[in-house]
């Protein structure tokens, strides 16, 4: 579960695996490999997978900050 939420980066997202139940703003959607997302930016969203899970590609424009700064901890010990 990705509890909602909402920040300044547009994101766009494709579905790779699974399924994925997405909230933006009010409204709700289920979506499934090969569907695709875009969330301006400070809209308000959430989302929760079902049993299977998923797998999902997110890109956010401008880049996160707290994102880069998780994967140099990580390159860098």
């Amino acid at each position: 579960v990705v509890p909602r939420h909402q920040h300044p980066h547009e994101q766009l997202g494709i579905m790779l695996e699974g399924a994925l139940e997405l909230t933006l703003g009010d409204e709700t959607r289920l979506l499934k490999p090969g569907d695709a997302y875009t969330i301006p930016p400070n809209l308000p969203h959430s989302a929760r997978t079902l049993d299977e899970g998923c797998v999902v590609l997110d890109v956010f424009s401008p880049p996160r900050e707290d994102y880069l700064a998780q994967i140099k901890l990580l390159r860098d010990g």
